[in-house]
């Protein structure tokens, strides 16, 4: 008889055993979320010139995973009390920079992902940062946005000592556009 009253009480309120699940996994990802925003503005400060315009923030989506963002300026803009930089020093300086915060971002994921409650092994975590070209006419062809994402199960695979760091570097999508 109790057998069929739970039963009976599972098929008449279908929503609550999910929704118990689901608190459990916000209350994790706003944990986590604190710490990794708080990891990459701290890592992304080091490297770009100036404050971040946009301090990062995250989100998790369903089915993939969880999405940091972030804007930053790779160049302060030009103004007339500072000094003036050719556009071969400002396209190189911004290439050194958007060089060195895609490695802070593989660092980051790297260190960081394997350890995520609210993230499960088949999913992602994308970091995308958002760059202000303040420069337009030294740099015109300037991207964007960088996106780096890594699988939380690659993370945890190369932790483990299943695939070699190269491996893994080979796994971490890319894309600047």
């Amino acid at each position: 008889m109790k057998m069929f009253r739970l039963v009976a009480f599972l098929i008449l309120f279908p929503g609550i055993l999910p929704a118990q699940a689901d608190s459990g996994q916000i209350a994790r990802f706003k944990q986590d979320s604190i710490v990794l925003t708080g990891l990459l503005d701290d890592a992304v400060s080091t490297i770009v010139p100036g404050p971040i315009l946009q301090r990062s923030k995250a989100t998790y989506l369903d089915g993939y995973g969880v999405v940091m963002s972030i804007e930053v300026a790779l160049e302060p803009p030009r103004n007339p009390f500072s000094g003036v930089k050719v556009p071969s020093e400002v396209r190189r300086l911004s290439a050194q920079r958007r060089i060195a915060l895609k490695e802070k971002a593989v660092e980051l994921l790297q260190n960081q992902v394997a350890g995520l409650g609210s993230v499960a092994p088949d999913e992602w975590v994308a970091i995308v940062i958002h760059m202000l070209n303040t420069n337009p006419a030294d740099l015109p062809d300037l991207p964007t946005q960088l996106v780096v994402a890594a699988k939380k199960q690659d993370v945890v695979d190369l932790d483990s000592g299943a695939i070699a760091p190269r491996v893994f570097r080979d796994r971490i999508k890319f894309r600047e556009h």
